[in-house]
């Protein structure tokens, strides 16, 4: 009687359901749906990267609404094949549902001749998708990482192994091991933290690649990893992070092959000397639409920003932002569509104040850079009002500069100090003794303002470069934190339009979309 009851009213709730409107949903909307609870496990580097991981124990409470979603769930093989711990007991489970999709797996441990992953490589290595390794327990014997991937891969797209301490490492390979037999013709992401080796295969589809904390013996560096790019003609991507080795400037063979990379968008190095940088970025052919971010310079980075703009990665960038603090300076060019960003924190004297310790390196700075060849038309500076007299050495450099922007309060003492270099030249009206004026080109002045006049301050500037052929057809000025209508004063001696404006549209400059998109950690919004 009772399973009478049951099948009756399994039969009643079965009509009832047909007619919800939540199950009368094409099956290709519900599979839309269900993705979107598994979610995604984002890599452990670069996150923002390609992935199809999903989470797959979260589609389990799914299966449990009812019978019509749960016969729905299970026959959507993809749904199934986020293995994320082997050594659970549902692991089998979702293989069997998986059928023959491509499979995502997430490994904590090597493989040994009896481990879950070595028996599921064996039997499924040819549908792995996704393969990441997390290794962080114990020493880790490279030896045993390469024989871990000794199967066939056809399906491989992202392979990712990361080790959580260099220093628990025996030492590297003594040449670069093949991984997957040579055979992972469809990898496109590629993450490694702390290998000190590359894989010799070509990797002819990569798009993504990120090295972290790569030691290379000095006998290596930059040869193998030139020769590893020279097999990678798409990458589009690529994040050079804590590359050391013990070369020096004079141990690198000059005679080196060069790598190509036409496809190259961002190019990202940080936490690495120097001289590693320039001798990479000497061997590499990159082309001109693309984006470059070095960060954590130390004090010798002013040297190196004069060798980029000899080695052409300020080619074409007309646009420049200027940033100082107390602990850093942010160097920002970009054109019409390629960018390059600089970010260096000069080495600070315990002895010696901070400020005074910047100072005097960004007069290092501006004193051999930017190069004679740099076209810049327009400036923005976003430094404290203490530090724009450290600006005028670089507008000295700068005689194409056609707008200059001022983002913080500055008053006319401080645009004097600026705009005019005291030595020969011509004689100032201001009572300054002789001055010489910089940027023959300037047409346009924008800088905010604190309360009080400041047209009068804007016509001081307008007329004594007026008064010696050099006129600023324009000059705007806002004030920050208030509210200012747009509006043109009526016409000054100098025939310069004096405009007082929003300080909003003192904002940061915009950049191209190949800097400002596809942000992590290691590409932050610029």
């Amino acid at each position: 009687m009772d399973r009478d009851i049951c099948s009756a009213l399994s039969i009643v709730h079965t009509s009832l359901n047909a007619h919800c409107p939540v199950i009368q949903l094409p099956p290709e909307i519900s599979s839309i749906v269900f993705r979107h609870v598994l979610g995604s496990r984002e890599s452990m580097l670069c996150r923002g990267w390609p992935t199809s991981f999903g989470l797959t124990y979260a589609i389990v409470p799914i299966t449990e609404v009812c019978h019509h979603w749960r016969t729905l769930a299970i026959s959507f093989a993809s749904l199934w094949s986020g293995l994320d711990d082997l050594r659970h007991a549902a692991t089998s489970m979702f293989l069997r549902r998986s059928k023959n999709a491509p499979l995502q797996v997430y490994a904590h441990r090597l493989q040994d001749p009896e481990s879950e992953v070595a028996d599921l490589c064996r039997t499924h290595g040819s549908r792995i998708q996704e393969l990441r390794y997390m290794l962080s327990s114990g020493r880790v014997v490279h030896d045993e990482i390469v024989r871990s991937l000794g199967f066939p891969a056809p399906a491989l797209e992202h392979l990712s192994i990361c080790v959580d301490s260099y220093w628990n490492n025996p030492a590297a390979p003594t040449s670069s091991p093949m991984l997957f037999d040579g055979c992972a013709p469809r990898l496109r992401v590629l993450i490694l933290k702390s290998i000190p080796w590359l894989p010799a295969n070509q990797c002819t589809e990569l798009t993504h690649l990120c090295l972290c904390d790569y030691r290379a013996p000095p006998w290596h560096y930059p040869s193998d990893l030139i020769t590893f790019l020279s097999g990678c003609p798409r990458l589009q991507n690529l994040v050079l992070v804590q590359i050391s080795s013990d070369v020096d400037a004079i141990n690198i063979p000059l005679d080196l092959p060069t790598a190509s990379l036409p496809a190259l968008r961002r190019l990202s190095i940080g936490n690495t000397k120097a001289v590693l940088i320039k001798s990479l970025l000497s061997h590499l052919v990159l082309p001109q639409n693309m984006a470059t971010r070095i960060f954590s310079l130390e004090s010798d980075g002013y040297s190196l920003v004069r060798d980029l703009a000899h080695l052409g990665v300020f080619d074409g960038q007309t646009h420049l932002r200027v940033s100082a603090d107390e602990y850093k300076v942010l160097l920002t060019a970009s054109g019409a569509s390629s960018g390059t960003r600089v970010e260096i924190a000069p080495a600070r004297n315990p002895v010696e104040d901070s400020q005074q310790t910047r100072d005097i390196w960004l007069r290092k700075l501006w004193a051999i850079w930017p190069t004679p060849g740099m076209e810049i038309r327009e400036l923005w500076v976003d430094m404290h009002a203490a530090q724009l007299p450290e600006v005028r050495g670089l507008l000295a450099a700068l005689p194409a500069l056609e707008t200059l922007v001022i983002t913080q309060y500055s008053n006319n003492e401080m645009l004097y100090n600026m705009l005019a270099a005291e030595g020969e030249g011509v004689h100032s009206a201001c009572g300054r003794g002789r001055v010489k004026l910089v940027c023959p080109n300037l047409r346009t002045l924008k800088y905010a303002c604190g309360p009080g006049p400041s047209i009068d301050d804007a016509e001081i500037i307008a007329s004594e470069r007026a008064r010696w052929g050099l006129p600023v057809h324009q000059i705007a000025y806002g004030r920050s934190g208030m509210y200012l209508r747009d509006g043109r004063y009526s016409p000054t001696p100098v025939d310069a339009d004096v405009v007082e404006v929003d300080s909003g549209e003192l904002s940061p400059l915009k950049f191209p979309e190949v800097c400002v998109t596809g942000t992590h950690e290691y590409w932050p919004a610029w």
